[in-house]
């Protein structure tokens, strides 16, 4: 057992450095990993209970580690400097004078603090890491083991030869950051066999975002073969994509799973539909339509999510759109968000 604790002075307060490592360090790296926002009925699971999370989260406050903002009668923290500045610099062996803490926008827009959301109940959940960290690792992974393939034989996989450079491989990474940041999907897993097209990429999608006309399955399936296939296409007229891949929505309500099952029918019938047509056609088009080696669409409800943003008693601080649907409830935050209504 370890008796001792060493306390840096550069970087924040020593006392709050060592407030810290006795006893928040494991809650700031999680929510820094997954996007720096969470609700505050969250921290009530993390803590054990309302009261005792309302005491730590004001502890937490008054430690200037985290801020807290009100969106209509809802509540959420975010990290603070002092946070981000133990984060960044607590393992670095020199001393720091000149920190430049990475930013938390203290009023987002609705994308992040949802992806927040989604990936911290997914943790506390599924005990499963879902976030842009855990996407590039996964990447690394898979681009290894593609350049290992290639290497063994470049003439049968010539299709793979662009991801040899290194410059060509991070402007992958950035693609693969957006695909998260801006439409809620992450690479989660890389299921390798020995056949490496054969091999699988697991996606995860958080469906929050229910406000457009547009089937949320089938354009969740084309931006993740649109990213694959910059890694590199093969089979008839280069259209297919180099591996397999599955994925996985990540929902809030059993109701919202129904209608998910009736709209992933639906994709799987006109992926198939539009992939004959493209695969067949004698005319090359200027952009690949095929959605290729999409294996399994999966769905996993997150019913605490909808408990969220359900309970709620008038004075109560936090998700109360009362008398709305959850979607509505949603739409009405995101106008918020917006400055709207």
């Amino acid at each position: 057992m370890n008796y001792k604790i060493e306390v840096r002075t550069d970087i924040i307060n020593p006392h709050t450095y060592l407030e810290i490592k006795l006893k928040y360090n494991e809650l700031l790296y999680v929510l820094n990993e997954c996007g720096g926002y969470v609700l505050f009925q969250q921290l009530y699971k993390w803590f054990g209970g309302k009261t005792s999370g309302l005491r730590e989260i004001k502890k937490l406050e008054e430690l200037r580690l985290l801020g807290s903002e009100q969106l209509n009668n809802n509540k959420y923290v975010y990290l603070k400097n002092p946070a981000l500045n133990y984060l960044k610099y607590k393992d670095s062996i020199e001393e720091v004078t000149n920190m430049k803490p990475n930013k938390i926008i203290q009023k987002p827009g609705f994308r992040p603090i949802m992806n927040s959301v989604y990936s911290f109940q997914y943790l506390i959940s599924k005990n499963e890491n879902i976030n842009v960290n855990v996407s590039s690792e996964t990447f690394d992974t898979f681009i290894f083991r593609a350049k290992e393939v290639f290497k063994k034989d470049r003439f049968a996989n010539l299709h793979l030869g662009k991801i040899i450079k290194v410059e060509f491989v991070e402007s992958l990474k950035i693609k693969l950051k957006i695909l998260g940041e801006r439409n809620g999907i992450f690479l989660k897993s890389f299921l390798e066999i020995a056949d490496f097209k054969s091999s699988t990429l697991e996606f995860v999608y958080f469906d929050f975002n229910q406000s457009t006309d547009e089937n949320p399955v089938l354009r969740a399936s084309r931006l993740i073969s649109k990213f694959l296939n910059n890694v590199g296409t093969t089979g008839k007229n280069n259209l297919l994509n180099c591996c397999n891949f599955n994925l996985k929505i990540a929902t809030f309500s059993e109701d919202r799973k129904i209608v998910l099952d009736i709209l992933i029918k639906k994709t799987l019938i006109e992926i198939e539909k539009k992939n004959k047509f493209s695969l067949n056609s004698v005319i090359k088009a200027k952009e690949n339509h095929v959605i290729s080696n999409l294996k399994e669409v999966n769905i996993e409800v997150l019913t605490e999510i909808e408990g969220y943003l359900k309970t709620s008693t008038k004075g109560d601080s936090e998700f109360s759109f009362v008398e709305d649907k959850v979607i509505d409830r949603l739409e009405n935050l995101r106008e918020h968000l917006k400055g709207g209504k």
